[in-house]
């Protein structure tokens, strides 16, 4: 039996499909984490190094390289975010309540596209 939510407000019942999905979710943003600090500790000399290098250089195709690197796995970090957020619209289409492990995982994805974001912008002086 669900916890009483109090008078007017529906109990949340729980969703174990949904919540099996959010841990692959969680597990997959957790991947996506470890790739990309993997990825800027390898690739940060390269970055750095494109700053003021021309263009068509050697040195500003490495940066560019570890730039689309850094941004692939950034667009995965947004894929999952994104599948985050399409669940939460279709609870509320099919007229479910907000449900809490969404909501938080929904927050911690758009906390990691932010630092993975902000990240690249700091390597590469932007």
């Amino acid at each position: 039996m669900a916890p009483d939510a109090g008078p007017g407000v529906a109990a949340v019942q729980p969703d174990p499909a949904l919540d099996a999905r959010l841990a692959e979710q969680r597990e997959t943003l957790a991947q996506f984490r470890a790739r990309f600090d993997s990825a800027l500790a390898r690739n940060t000399g390269a970055l750095r190094g494109a700053r003021n290098a021309s263009e068509g250089s050697e040195a500003w195709l490495s940066g560019q390289a570890a730039l689309t690197e850094l941004n692939a796995i950034r667009s995965g970090t947004s894929g999952v975010l994104a599948s985050l957020t399409e669940a939460a619209i279709d609870r509320g289409r099919n007229g479910k309540p907000g449900y809490d492990a969404l909501d938080a995982l929904i927050v911690s994805a758009e906390t990691e596209v932010a630092r993975q974001t902000a990240r690249i912008e700091a390597a590469t002086g932007g």
